[in-house]
Parts: structure tokens; C-alpha cells; sequence
């Protein structure tokens, strides 16, 4: 979700919170009215200011470390992107907690109104669940029979992201966060 490493907020991380609220609002409208032309239009508006860059002016980069884990799942177990990203960010975001707490509940305040790391986590898992989106690999028949396989998959690939980038032992604790 690409928020820099700066404390203040920045207008970029303020279009990244729109966007967010955006597809929260219309995803799940979407999901009950699949051919209904204006909730598929807001979707698509939010995906293509989501990827066109603008979410990354004024930062040296976006992050995409969740990304980089999703790819993997992907490759290992031709999962959805989508499905991936849902069980890979409440994972990452419980790996980052100690470190960039401030963030976390500035993004809480933003998408919920809590005011704490946990809850922000919460209730993103609790979005995810509302619109039939796995938030553990159990959850997409995944067992801890594969941890193994993840963790070497990750390891060998040096899963990272470009502005909070990850240890080995942040690699094998990261799959673990998602079994």
C-alpha cells in the first residue's frame, strides 16, 4: 500500500488512503452487482490510479515487499494475485508492528477510525473476510505440511521490499505469520 518512510503526512499517502477507501466501498457492492457499470467503473479507477504512479510521487519508490511475497505464493501454487496479496498483507503488517507502529495506525485511523496496530490489522482481515478473500494460506488449502517449501521458495528468492526490506529471519517469520 506503498506509504513512504516519512512521518508526516505526505499527499501521496493521502491519495493511497483515498484509493484504499475507495475500493472498500465499491468492491463489496461490486461483488453483489457484478454487472453494475458505475461500481465497476470506480473500481477501475481506483486500480488504475493505484498503478499509474501517482501514489509514488514525492518518495523514492514504493515498497512492494507484499507484492514480492504474493509473486511467490503465486509461482508455488498458482494462486490468484489477489488471493495472495489478502493473505500476505495482515502478515506483513503484523511483521512490521514493533517497527513502523505510527504508520500502521495512522493507516487505521484512515480506513477504520482505531487507533492501535492490532485493531488496524483486525479489521483489514475483517474486510478481507467480508468479501470472501483469504487472509491465511489454510484458507486457499495451503497446510503447514508446505511451510517448508514457502519458506525455502522465499529464502532462495530474497523476497524484499525496496524501502522496508527483510532479513532472512523476517523471511521465514513471515510465513509463518501467514500459515
Amino acid at each position: 500500500m506503498g506509504y513512504s518512510e516519512l512521518s508526516v503526512p505526505s499527499l501521496s499517502d493521502r491519495f493511497v488512503e483515498v484509493i484504499i477507501k475507495e475500493a472498500m466501498e465499491y468492491g463489496p457492492l461490486l461483488l453483489k452487482d457484478l454487472e453494475n457499470y458505475e461500481y465497476r467503473a470506480n473500481i477501475m479507477w481506483a486500480a488504475t490510479t493505484a498503478l499509474n504512479g501517482m501514489t509514488n510521487y514525492g518518495r523514492k519508490n514504493g515498497d512492494w515487499g507484499v507484492h514480492d511475497i504474493g509473486h511467490n505464493i503465486s509461482y508455488l501454487f498458482d494462486t490468484p494475485h489477489g488471493a495472495t496479496l489478502s493473505i500476505a498483507y495482515p502478515a506483513w503488517l503484523k511483521l512490521q508492528k514493533e517497527r513502523i507502529p505510527e504508520r500502521i495506525k495512522k493507516l487505521g485511523n484512515q480506513l477504520f477510525g482505531t487507533n492501535s496496530v492490532d485493531e488496524t490489522i483486525e479489521n483489514l482481515e475483517k474486510f478481507f473476510k467480508s468479501i470472501d478473500c483469504p487472509i491465511k494460506l489454510s484458507d486457499i488449502n495451503i497446510g503447514k505440511e508446505k511451510q517448508k517449501e514457502i519458506t525455502e521458495q522465499m529464502l532462495k528468492n530474497k523476497i524484499n521490499g525496496m524501502v522496508h526490506e527483510f532479513s532472512d529471519e523476517d523471511r521465514i517469520k513471515i510465513v509463518s505469520l501467514m500459515m
